[in-house]
């Protein structure tokens, strides 16, 4: 397999980490905040809009061009964090979950439709992948896990 073949297997894995780490919260505790102003519905609202940001970026290196406009800047992640939850406040948490769904989806296509020598240890695909993605769902599945043993659910 390559690279690229294992990422994307090791995004879905990660993907499917994440859901499990909230499966069968009811919709009570999903809107609990317990990461400061934030219940497990934000942080999958915050997810969500990073893989919707980042779809377009891999959509855009599949076509050859630069990840990222030079116009949009993305260094202020707590901006950008506070916005997409903002977007959604009013969000039923199934609706939460089913636009989270989508957004996994089209960005797994859009990264999967970037050609394999786009690829590579130091590349933007691959640093997207693990940010976006990867990373970010390891990172908030273990929080959602620590949270729920800590509260005995």
């Amino acid at each position: 397999m390559s690279l690229k073949d294992d990422l994307l297997a090791e995004l879905d894995e990660q993907f499917a980490a994440l859901q499990s780490s909230c499966r069968g919260l009811s919709q009570e505790r999903m809107t609990q905040p317990w990461l400061g102003s934030w219940g497990v519905r934000e942080i999958m609202v915050h997810i969500g809009g990073w893989l919707r940001e980042m779809t377009t970026a891999y959509e855009r290196l599949a076509s050859g061009e630069k990840a990222v406009p030079d116009e949009i800047d993305y260094s202020d992640q707590d901006e950008w964090n506070a916005l997409f939850v903002e977007e959604r406040k009013l969000a039923p948490v199934a609706e939460v979950l089913e636009e989270l769904q989508a957004h996994y989806r089209h960005f797994r296509q859009a990264a999967a439709a970037v050609p394999q020598d786009r690829w590579g240890p130091d590349k933007t695909t691959t640093r997207l992948i693990h940010s976006s993605g990867i990373d970010h769902f390891r990172t908030h599945a273990e929080q959602i896990r620590q949270w729920r043993r800590q509260q005995n659910i």
